[in-house]
């Protein structure tokens, strides 16, 4: 179970998710939540915080210990996520609007490798030297360990509301992020615990919502869907297509406060390894969350 902490607009924002299918990952990770707010200024800046403690060994809804459920490549210890995410939004009209966005990506992720997997740079193993790197495992002597702060990938997006109700959005994933981060013993970090993607992606986005007046701001419904398709990057891996589903609503306590509630799905596709020797089984899948109560707050 992941434990997703979001704290936005420096007012603490909270949410414990609980997916109903877990597939062991590799370490990147992000709040699903859409922390989109209704404003009128034509010029926002938005800085949000989350936490995301990968932790605790599950396969499916049982906890497992470790060592017990097996991969080819590696085994599983912990991600620990800490984002920084900052956001840009402007309006040039009422209809026309688009935001830049920029995560600042501080990860800290330790595994067991299998005896010869280095993410591709040796991509050949044995079975002897499977033996002897299990032996250490139950203390975790042979650990790889990767930490760093980094900037992620930035993206541009472009808005069209057709109505007050209803937004259409289009945007550009850039890859600026780092993507041959390697710890202090000059091991490669695999694709997916790297600071960027090192490929273009283009993520799609509709949304609609509901205004409830009311004193002294109106409470709101809503509903958003998304989808980002990838190419390949850096030894042609090619990250999984992914879609989101968003559904909730916020309810103002003054000018300066909202609660917010929300439900949300994802789905990934399959993560193509192209020439980098890695295992992607682990990689994909769809994930429930549970409905999410949350405080936010902005600086007037």
């Amino acid at each position: 179970m992941d434990r997703c902490i979001l704290w936005l607009a420096l007012v603490s924002l909270s949410a414990l998710s609980s997916p109903a299918t877990v597939q062991a990952g590799y370490g990147t990770a992000t709040c699903p939540l859409d922390r989109s707010t209704v404003h009128q200024h034509p010029l926002r800046l938005q800085i949000a915080f989350e936490h995301i403690a990968q932790d605790r060994l599950r396969a499916g809804t049982d906890q497992v210990t470790f060592g017990q459920i097996t991969r080819a490549g590696h085994d599983e210890i912990e991600t620990i996520n800490r984002n920084m995410l900052l956001r840009l939004d402007y309006n040039f009209t009422k209809r026309f609007s688009t935001t830049l966005s920029l995560p600042i990506v501080q990860r800290r992720h330790a595994h067991i490798a299998a005896a010869g997997h280095d993410h591709g740079e040796h991509k050949h193993l044995t079975t002897e030297l499977r033996k002897v790197t299990a032996l250490s495992q139950v203390h975790h002597d042979d650990a790889q360990r990767w930490e760093f702060t980094r900037p992620g990938d930035l993206t541009l997006w472009f808005h069209y509301t057709r109505s007050p109700s209803l937004t259409a959005s289009i945007g550009i994933g850039v890859p600026t992020g780092q993507i041959d981060f390697r710890n202090g013993a000059g091991i490669l970090a695999e694709p997916a615990l790297q600071p960027g993607r090192g490929t273009w992606g283009l993520p799609l986005e509709s949304s609609y919502e509901r205004e409830f007046q009311r004193s002294p701001e109106p409470s709101r419904l809503f509903a958003s869907t998304s989808y980002r398709v990838n190419s390949s990057g850096n030894r042609d891996y090619r990250f999984g297509d992914a879609w989101l589903l968003h559904a909730g609503g916020h309810y103002p306590i003054d000018e300066r406060f909202d609660l917010l509630g929300q439900f949300v799905s994802t789905w990934a596709d399959r993560d193509e390894a192209g020439s980098t020797g890695e295992y992607t089984d682990a990689t994909g899948g769809t994930r429930l969350y549970s409905a999410q109560a949350c405080a936010t707050g902005c600086a007037g």
